[in-house]
């Protein structure tokens, strides 16, 4: 199999890990979450990188209170 036929049929993904997303911080959820939709989407249209699957692991909110999942 050709490197080319093999790049075809890998399987790509992204982990991000531990964003640790809190109420009230000085830094709003959206603008951490935009900002990683963004690179993501800069990366695709560039043909750099397109994830298959996306894994969010670790910590997603600070203490799991329903403030810091909206």
């Amino acid at each position: 199999m050709s490197a080319t036929q093999q790049r075809e049929h890998m399987l790509t993904w992204l982990h991000v890990s531990d964003l640790h997303l809190r109420a009230g911080e000085p830094y709003e959820q959206r603008v951490v979450l935009r900002s990683l939709l963004e690179l993501v989407g800069r990366y695709y249209s560039l043909g750099k990188m397109c994830p298959d699957l996306v894994f969010a692991t670790g910590d997603i909110a600070y203490s799991g209170t329903e403030a810091e999942y909206c």
